[in-house]
């Protein structure tokens, strides 16, 4: 489906929604011209999102020096560095590795020179951002097969480290990046011994986790067993739940479906394990993706069963009392989204629907202002929508969106079906979420 015919299916959810969606379907065909002529009026924050988006489109479209004018435009540093980082990523990954590099070193030059405009328009100033550029190419170079050229790069980022000891010492999560190339390129020893020397419990936990998945997929599921064993610390068990649901869908890719099965129920058990009322957002979260894996890997019965746990931990928080604002609530409504997400990504579109039709309605005050204005049940209709247009079940969704009666509602769902037709919103991540099953 072209653009217009995307256009089409939107114009006619109202104005503001409409442009909305005009924004992000133009984001997600590469078309940066347009949606800047439909953003103005939006709020500074959308704007800075914008600028990271249409950064990743003039990356994609092969014009690195384009890419590197919009981080001028970001004020925010943490949507800066991501975008910096993933401008010669996204290059390695269509296959260009010498440009990449090239603007990998451009980056260093810039930050290298303080009197630079550019240098400060862009605000790098900390070696940690230096080495993401390199890791991301390296990442790219292994997954195009290149493991000779990936182990070249990642020793530019090892560098990097050992001239900033600092590093060691403050940062939170470029060790744990560096563990995961240094994994990808087969180098376990060397990640496990990064790992280690993370000062901190939950990235080092999150670091132990990539690498055992890792050791799985390269058909050492007993190595990845024992790392583990080696995830200690605040939110262990939350972790290790995380590695072995990794590790259980490894086996199963490779047919180990008994293993595989057990591995699954270890996870699931570990979770439960996690105990106090605290905790029951993080419980359901971690049990909908452990579920969502288990329907990816052939466990149909099994993800539906797990699917009712997570499900039950949201059930069991506590409602707000009726016109009071109350974060325990807004948490019990914002755990049914990812469990409807995760249903719809496995498949189950109608039981997706079913966990959206139980997200209370909260009191204005309770939202946070944001996408959809902070609602819990028009992020789960974007995302069920989202998934059947990835598979291309259109007929399907607007047999429902249409009798969604809350404009709001009907209008993100729409969207979410428009960008799924499109494929995935923006420039594919070089780098998977930590928490990613």
């Amino acid at each position: 489906m072209d653009l217009e015919g995307i256009l089409q299916i939107v114009r006619a959810v109202g104005e503001g929604e409409a442009r909305d969606s005009i924004i992000a379907i133009a984001r997600a065909t590469g078309n940066p011209e347009t949606a800047l002529q439909a953003i103005g009026g939006l709020p500074e924050g959308r704007k800075q999102l914008l600028f990271y988006q249409f950064g990743l489109a003039r990356a994609r479209a092969g014009d690195a020096a384009g890419a590197l004018q919009f981080p001028r435009g970001i004020t925010n540093e943490a949507t800066k560095g991501p975008l910096l980082v993933e401008i010669p990523g996204v290059q390695a990954k269509a296959g260009d590795v010498p440009a990449a590099l090239q603007t990998a070193d451009a980056i260093a030059a810039i930050n290298a020179n303080d009197r630079d405009s550019v240098g400060r328009a862009l605000g790098l100033g900390q070696t940690a951002q230096q080495i993401q550029a390199p890791l991301a190419i390296a990442e790219a170079q292994e997954k195009a097969g290149d493991r000779a050229g990936a182990g070249n790069t990642l020793k530019r980022g090892q560098a990097l480290v050992s001239a900033d000891s600092s590093l060691r010492e403050n940062d939170r999560s470029t060790l744990g990046k560096i563990a995961r190339v240094e994994a990808m390129v087969g180098r376990f020893n060397e990640a496990l011994e990064t790992a280690r020397s993370i000062p901190f419990d939950v990235p080092r936990s999150v670091a132990f986790a990539t690498i055992a998945g890792l050791q799985a997929k390269a058909g050492d599921v007993q190595g990845a067993l024992q790392t583990v064993q080696a995830i200690q610390g605040e939110d262990h068990d939350f972790w290790k739940a995380t590695a072995l649901a990794r590790i259980g869908k490894v086996q199963a890719s490779k047919g180990d479906q008994a293993g595989s099965t057990e591995t699954f129920q270890n996870a699931v058990r570990t979770v439960e394990s996690i105990s106090g009322q605290s905790m029951a957002y993080f419980r359901g979260w971690r049990l909908a993706a452990i579920a969502e894996a288990q329907a990816q890997s052939g466990e149909g019965a099994a993800s539906v069963a797990t699917f009712e746990k997570a499900l039950s931990s949201a059930r069991a928080m506590p409602d707000s009392r009726a016109g009071t604002v109350n974060y325990q609530a807004y948490s019990k409504a914002m755990l049914f989204s990812p469990v409807a997400k995760a249903q719809a990504e496995a498949g189950l579109v109608k039981d997706a629907l079913k966990t959206a039709s139980e997200i209370l309605v909260l009191p204005d005050k309770s939202r946070e202002r944001g996408w959809g204005g902070g609602d819990p049940k028009v992020a789960a209709l974007y995302e069920i929508a989202r998934a059947q247009g990835l598979r291309f079940e259109s007929r399907e969704a607007v047999a429902w969106v249409e009798i969604v009666q809350v404009p709001t509602e009907k209008a993100f769902a729409l969207l979410g079906l428009a960008e799924g037709l499109l494929g995935p919103a923006g420039a594919e991540s070089v780098e998977p979420q930590p928490d990613e099953i």
